[in-house]
């Protein structure tokens, strides 16, 4: 390791390196694998300081405070990579893997580090009927028009959907759920 800061802040993001995953920097954070889990977990920059003091304390230009954090904030500017999240695959990381949509179809895959998540929620999807939901659903969109209440279900679905996979920017739409009549669902 070269003496220098640039040195060890190589050092550090050769000591974070899991399997062939390297750290990531975004939003000033230090994304690292969990092997446990293969989520990306966010090192903050306070944590990063406390192991470059480990790492290298008492060494040339390595001394005090300072040191610590400008090699920390090195490190995450070096590994910086702004879209790595953004380029991501679509879908849900859940205690039994991965869910995606492939086709029309909704697939499971193991969770690997190449999905990119950062989240994994704590339930695992079922399949089960919704009678409230969908009696919702009726009462919000009734129409005399043949086929639209399905059409409008269809569309406030993938909205929704959408919504919480995070990709509506992506298709540049915006959705405004409107109700004149004051039935805001608070009830």
């Amino acid at each position: 390791t070269a003496q220098t800061h640039h040195g060890y802040a190589r050092n550090l993001l050769a000591e974070l390196i899991e399997g062939v995953w390297k750290p990531v920097g975004h939003h000033n954070f230090l994304f690292v694998v969990d092997p446990a889990t293969s989520l990306w977990v966010g090192r903050p920059s306070e944590e990063l300081v406390k192991f470059v003091a480990e790492l290298h304390d008492g060494k040339d230009n390595c001394k005090r405070s300072s040191d610590y954090k400008a090699i920390a904030e090195h490190a995450i500017s070096l590994a910086r990579d702004e879209k790595f999240f953004d380029e991501a695959p679509v879908g849900v990381a859940c205690p039994g893997g991965f869910y995606q949509i492939a086709g029309s179809e909704i697939t499971l895959v193991p969770l690997t580090p190449d999905h990119r998540q950062r989240v994994m929620l704590e339930v695992t999807p079922a399949h089960q009927a919704t009678p409230m939901f969908d009696a919702f659903l009726h009462d919000t969109f009734m129409s005399d028009h043949e086929g639209e209440e399905d059409q409008q279900c269809q569309l406030m679905q993938e909205i929704a959907g959408a919504i919480m996979l995070g990709i509506m920017p992506k298709y540049q739409k915006a959705a405004l759920f409107y109700e004149p009549f004051g039935r805001a669902g608070k009830g």
